[in-house]
């Protein structure tokens, strides 16, 4: 190889030809001193390719190398060969002149359309033109490169040019990276904490570290800003260490100083994962100073984990194997939130603010923060409340089991000498021991409002769902008891029956005897002592009875401070209506204590007790609505009555299942082999199903063997278990619709595509057309008329194309580009939509509407829908041909 050779090999790139970035900046200073004061101008562009690691993964790297070199392609015949480099895989930057550069580019953008046969990308495009002033060619690529980032992540072609806004983040950009060293060593940069208030203790669990940078010369830095710019030059790891540093100094100081120490969290970017090893990092520091791994809590947003999902799972189970926590936070900004809940443990989950600020604007926000903490909860995770700001939200938070809180309502952020000025002063709010974090951890974790007993008929208010029976928290000690928690029905309850309680701080056992009775103190210190669910009727000395559930929470293990949940269940306080009630018959008494029992596991119907030898039964129903469920109070030959009965009320499509399936032998197997047989079915009850669950178990008595049979009333249940996947469906369906116009969006044709390319590997006999729309004339009017009357013009095309394709999906998939997925009745009139539409265009463009250039493919065997797309699209953009030249 002669040395021309190897040096055209070194500097030229292997893919493209393209130079390479030394050579490309020698050609473009020559490019750009020649051109100096010329009219033709100077301009450098930065191209990025939208979704090229999606688009490898999809169809491969080939694919992907193909797609790179028709980009290439279309560059040269634009530019020249020469005043091109591919600087990254999917990043070009090219010099040209810069007489007319916007028609130009956006001639560009149009074949980006059509090359590699349609299987392309959208590209964003920065533009710096030299008449902002004269700088180095590296210079003019990193102010095209902002340029082409300030497009954000719209998944469409964009053109953007650099301009004086820019600038100045641009300068911010340099100052941050000349300064960033000097910021952190000269104490520009400080870290201040925010305190995490546990809510059943008022005291400070967790602290938050975060950075301001107060600039000598520029004032506050926007901490956003900062770490924007430190991701961009993938340094962000280097403050991240450094805030590390000072996070382990100030536990250390804390601890000498005599004080609790409560783990802190520190944030991470996701830039710290690809430019160092930053598990690693963080471990080595955290050994070398001697704080407990499980002091330091390491705090990741979705955004983070979604960029490569794998690879995060992997580096947050290194991160458990050290013994760090890991919480996720800005939970629910992201689509995806809940599909990275079941691929990733967290040990905390971060309720993102934007839900928090909406608690007292409607029922409906509360419902679904509450389902959000109910759903963490389920999955062993603790929750956290960004931005509290009012005493309403959280009361709100502590009542629904939403275990910590945070913002601005509790502290602003502090520096650890202000930490440390306000113990000194006594301001302090204080830290909580940590070895009563568990306790105090199991202490919020309660649900004052998961015992609703509200009918949820279709007709019922929102407000019904936190209808609750009273129910509050106490802690008990040798001197007493105090209130730790309680829920609205509770409080409105204790106004009315003992108002003057809820002022006491502590509330003596004497106190207890004196006012509420010794039957409550008696079976409070039973289930203190076998730690055992109870039910007691406490009779009050001058007012009525109280039906009570008791179970223990937890024992502090450093005060042996017991809390114990209660559950009013009942309460009788008219006298006449007590004696009614001591004298109602014992059956009526058996059910009303198994209703109240059963109310916490299960809405039980009737229970039968059957001899397993005989078959002799005894019923008892417990909920009178439902007599014709039952058989009689007692009887023999259980197992055939039960099931001859259901014949006649057994809803007919799963007769056949409880036929089979309830007979002695098959039950008494399920529980000898499961230890209870379960079977859930519909009845008829006046003429509409129920859902409804059999439940059997076998129970040793004084007499010997018995087996209980219980028919349970699941059908509320159901109900709210269907309306909550429903409202997860409706949730993603909002995260798919367009928020313009109204109708799907790009990502919902996404899924679909691949729904229906699943479909297509199935059956090749599916019949479906697609037709894609592009609206005539947009950038006209938006440079005319500005953004919002395109925005109207967009919302009216929309408009014009639900209104002919009334029965198929519409998805807007770029800013006027619109595609419909015809099926079914669309699909059997599709020639007369086609010509319904046609009609519209030629009426608009006669009195000024929206015209829209239409292309319709069906589909005739082709592998993939991406196929029939490529075949419509090219309909819709001759048309759109044939509709410039009748305007």
């Amino acid at each position: 190889m002669s040395m021309e050779q190897y040096n055209n090999k070194i500097g030229y790139d292997h893919l493209t030809g393209f130079p390479d970035m030394k050579r490309f900046f020698e050609l473009a200073e020559d490019f750009f001193e020649d051109n100096a004061g010329c009219d033709i101008g100077s301009a450098m562009l930065f191209m990025d390719l939208c979704g090229m690691k999606a688009f490898n993964q999809r169809y491969g790297y080939t694919e992907g190398d193909k797609l790179i070199r028709e980009v290439a392609n279309l560059l040269v015949k634009h530019f020249g060969k020469e005043s091109c480099c591919r600087t990254t895989a999917d990043h070009f930057t090219v010099y040209t002149y810069s007489k007319e550069l916007g028609n130009r580019l956006w001639e560009l953008v149009k074949e980006f359309r059509n090359i590699n046969s349609g299987r392309t990308l959208p590209v964003r495009i920065g533009v710096y033109d030299f008449k902002l002033g004269r700088v180095k060619a590296s210079t003019a690529t990193d102010r095209s490169k902002i340029a082409s980032d300030s497009c954000g992540n719209i998944f469409e072609s964009t053109v953007r040019f650099f301009d004086a806004k820019m600038l100045n983040k641009f300068e911010d950009r340099s100052y941050v990276f000349q300064n960033l060293e000097t910021a952190m060593t000269d104490g520009w940069i400080k870290v201040y904490y925010q305190p995490i208030i546990r809510t059943s203790n008022g005291r400070v669990c967790n602290e938050e570290a975060l950075v301001r940078w107060i600039d000598p010369e520029k004032g506050h830095f926007a901490p956003r800003k900062i770490i924007s710019i430190l991701d961009e030059a993938k340094i962000a790891y280097k403050l991240d260490l450094f805030v590390l540093e000072q996070v382990l100094k100030k536990l250390k100081r804390q601890s000498e100083e005599g004080l609790y120490v409560v783990p802190n969290s520190i944030n991470l970017s996701g830039t710290d994962f690809y430019s160092c090893d930053i598990v690693e990092e963080i471990r080595k520091r955290v050994d070398n100073s001697g704080v407990d791994h499980g002091n330091i809590i390491i705090e990741i947003t979705e955004r983070v984990i979604l960029d490569d999902k794998d690879y995060m799972m992997a580096q947050i189970e290194r991160f458990r194997k050290h013994g760090f926590s890991v919480w996720l936070d800005d939970f629910g900004k992201s689509n995806s939130s809940t599909n990275i809940l079941q691929q990733i443990h967290f040990d905390v989950i971060k309720l993102d603010e934007s839900f928090i600020s909406k608690i007292e604007e409607n029922e409906r926000s509360k419902i679904i923060i509450t389902e959000l903490v109910r759903l963490a909860s389920g999955l062993g995770s603790e929750t956290v409340a960004e931005g509290v700001e009012t005493s309403e939200q959280a009361e709100f938070l502590d009542e629904i089991g939403c275990t910590r809180l945070q913002g601005y309502y509790f502290c602003d952020v502090l520096t650890i000498e202000q930490i440390f000025k306000r113990y000194k002063e006594g301001k302090q709010i204080g830290f909580e021991n940590p070895k009563e974090s568990e306790y105090y951890s199991a202490l919020g974790k309660v649900n004052l409002y998961d015992m609703s007993f509200s009918s949820y008929g279709e007709h019922e208010k929102l407000g019904s769902y936190f209808n609750t029976m009273p129910m509050f928290i106490i802690e008990v000690s040798d001197d007493g008891t105090k209130l730790a928690r309680g829920n609205k029905s509770f409080r409105d309850f204790t106004n009315i029956h003992h108002p003057e309680m809820l002022s006491k701080r502590l509330i003596t056992k004497a106190e207890i005897k004196d006012n509420i009775g010794s039957d409550f103190l008696n079976a409070m210190e039973q289930c203190i002592r076998d730690g055992k669910p109870t039910i007691v009727d406490v009779r009050e000395s001058d007012k009525g009875v109280a039906h009570l559930f008791i179970r223990r929470i937890a024992i502090n293990p450093e005060t042996g401070v017991v809390a114990l949940a209660i559950v009013i269940l009942s309460y009788i306080d008219n006298d006449l209506e007590l004696k009614h009630k001591e004298a109602l018959e014992r059956i009526e008494q058996e059910r009303k204590t198994y209703s109240r029992i059963t109310a916490l596991s299960g809405n039980y119907i009737c229970i039968y007790s059957a001899d397993p030898e005989t078959d002799h039964f005894v019923q008892v129903v417990l909920d009178k609505r439902f007599n014709d469920v039952g058989l009689s109070e007692e009887g023999d030959d259980f197992y055939n009555q039960v099931r001859e009965k259901g014949k006649k009320i057994v809803h007919v499509e799963d007769k056949g299942v409880f036929i089979s399936s309830f007979t002695k032998e098959n039950i008494l197997y399920e529980i000898e082999s499961k230890g209870v047989f379960s079977l859930r079915i519909r009845m008829m009850f006046n003429g509409e199903s129920r859902f409804i669950c059999i439940r059997a178990a076998k129970i040793e008595e004084d007499d010997g063997p018995h087996i209980i049979v219980g028919i349970i009333d699941e059908h509320e249940q159901v109900k709210k278990e269907m309306e909550y996947a429903r409202k997860l469906t409706a949730a993603k369906n909002i995260a798919n619709i367009d928020a313009l116009t109204g109708v799907k969006n790009k990502h919902a044709y996404i899924e679909a595509e691949e729904q229906l390319d699943e479909r297509l590997r199935n059956n090749k006999d599916l019949e479906f057309a697609l037709a894609v729309f592009d609206l005539n004339g947009l950038k006209k009017i938006n440079d005319t008329f500005g953004h919002q009357a395109g925005d109207r013009y967009i919302r009216e095309g929309c408009s014009q194309i639900c209104k002919v394709f009334q029965h198929s999906p519409v998805f807007r998939i770029g800013g006027d580009e619109f595609v419909v997925i015809a099926m079914n009745h669309d699909y059997r009139n599709l020639d007369a939509l086609s010509a319904k539409f046609s009609a519209l265009n030629e009426k608009n463009m006669e009195y000024g509407g929206v015209v829209i250039a239409m292309g319709v493919a069906r589909f005739h065997g082709e592998s993939k829908v991406s196929e029939v797309f490529k075949k419509a699209d090219d309909c819709m953009y001759e048309n759109k041909k044939y509709l410039k030249e009748c305007e």
